[in-house]
């Protein structure tokens, strides 16, 4: 009887993490942000358990860009049984490539996105079968963006099988209902969404294509409409160690709160979220000997409430063990999403990795803006790694222009017995404009002292 307790017990694993983050600004505010996982896993023969729970816990002063939360803010158990799967509780998710539902993290963005509810799986090949049901949530930067008492329910079927040798084919389809709350002064609306998708691969050729459209209540204008999206990709890979890909991507009224499909430009912005636009792009990358090029030609083109955009974005990489450098040019106009209404923007970046563990960083960027200050920038960052898991990083601002400031500040790394992740931040740090996969933020200016924490157990 006790050899079969331990024999259950060691099939049990419990683990989690602690995420801290201080901020100690010269103005005398105080940030804390602190997240607790707890989670367990037991594997049986033919089948599996587990679950978990985080509690958050956001405690800013008064001009910090998020309010004060304390709450159990994810909670789950999961099964799996031979082919199918269900979890109850939070869960992250995404259909195809994003147009109907991206559920998850977007760490750059500091995007945070999930779904309350449960969701379902069953895995019989060549066929992926899939159910949810749900409220979301959204946060950026630790706000809530939608406090609302939606609801999205649906599910998406999904076909992969090799055809014959060499050929793979993709095929799928999903379907997602967004229910929206009843009100005092309206009736309940809600909005459909269906999406097909499918692919090809054979050898170095890739092609993907999804299509996905939506009918009923839109927030945005406030009445029923329907609109579309569309998106066609192209890759071929040489084993010289060329590359090239060609994206198309349009949008016209089908952007929604749930959504979040890649870019076409490198810079990660959306014109106006999905209302109207249209995208194309080309990315090529050479091996030659051992310098890697690496470059991006995009132009994205749309209209909302009366104004036309666009965002024409180049890029160029050229890599090496010892250094890398990176140039870009943006022209971006009316981008809704973003903020940014009139814009040039050129860019160099470099980097250099020389003996004894240092790495030198280098920033020129000249920004020409119709409706903020133009001004050029000018960065220098030192990074030094004196000993295994401690890296010390200096790094230098410079503005000047319509906008003047200096920025200095230091940053020390390390990492303790494999667990414990500890940067300490001391200095100055000027507010900046962070894009990634059509979410943008700012990263807020920084004066004072800042402590963060990863602790795995």
């Amino acid at each position: 009887m006790n050899l079969l307790i331990l024999t259950i017990l060691a099939q049990f694993s419990f683990g989690g993490w602690e995420n801290f983050e201080f901020w100690h600004l010269k103005t005398g505010e105080d940030w804390l942000i602190n997240k607790t996982n707890l989670n367990f896993s037991y594997f049986g023969d033919v089948y599996s358990l587990g679950g978990g729970l985080e509690y958050h816990a956001y405690i800013p002063d008064t001009n910090a860009p998020f309010d004060t939360l304390k709450k159990l803010q994810k909670y789950w158990l999961e099964g799996t049984y031979s082919v199918a799967s269900i979890r109850v509780g939070t869960f992250t998710d995404n259909i195809g490539r994003g147009f109907l539902l991206y559920a998850g993290e977007e760490e750059s963005a500091f995007l945070d996105r999930f779904v309350n509810g449960f969701i379902t799986n069953i895995q019989i090949a060549p066929f992926r079968l899939k159910a949810f049901w749900g409220k979301p949530r959204s946060y950026v930067f630790y706000d809530l963006r939608n406090d609302t008492a939606e609801v999205i329910w649906g599910g998406s079927a999904e076909f992969e099988r090799l055809i014959s040798a060499g050929l793979t084919v993709e095929l799928g389809s999903g379907y997602m209902r967004l229910n929206y709350p009843k009100t005092l002064m309206d009736k309940k609306h809600h909005t459909d969404f269906v999406s097909v998708f499918g692919g090809a691969y054979k050898g170095n050729l890739a092609f993907y294509t999804e299509c996905a459209f939506r009918s009923g209540w839109n927030r945005t204008y406030y009445r029923d409409t329907t609109g579309y999206a569309i998106y066609l990709g192209i890759a071929y890979a040489d084993p010289s160690g060329f590359n090239a890909t060609v994206d198309f991507e349009r949008m016209n009224r089908f952007g929604h709160d749930y959504m979040l499909p890649p870019t076409c430009n490198h810079m990660g912005i959306y014109l106006n979220d999905g209302r109207d636009e249209t995208a194309y792009s080309l990315s090529l990358s050479h091996l030659i000997e051992n310098i890697r090029l690496n470059s991006q030609f995009s132009v994205t083109r749309g209209e909302f409430a009366g104004k036309r955009g666009w965002i024409y974005d180049h890029f160029l990489e050229i890599s090496s063990d010892k250094l890398t450098i990176d140039l870009e040019y943006a022209d971006i106009r009316e981008a809704w999403s973003a903020g940014i209404h009139d814009r040039i923007e050129k860019s160099v970046k470099s980097k250099w990795f020389v003996p004894h563990d240092i790495e030198i960083s280098t920033l020129v960027r000249h920004r020409l803006d119709g409706h903020e200050a133009s001004y050029l920038d000018t960065d220098l960052s030192l990074s030094w790694s004196p000993v295994e898991m401690l890296t010390v990083v200096a790094t230098f601002q410079n503005r000047s222009g319509d906008s003047t400031g200096t920025w200095t500040k230091l940053d020390v790394f390390t990492q303790v017995f494999d667990i414990v992740q500890l940067n300490l931040t001391v200095g100055k740090q000027r507010r900046e404009l962070v894009c990634s996969g059509g979410v943008c933020r700012y990263e807020p200016e920084f004066d004072g002292v800042r402590l963060k924490a990863i602790i795995s157990f």
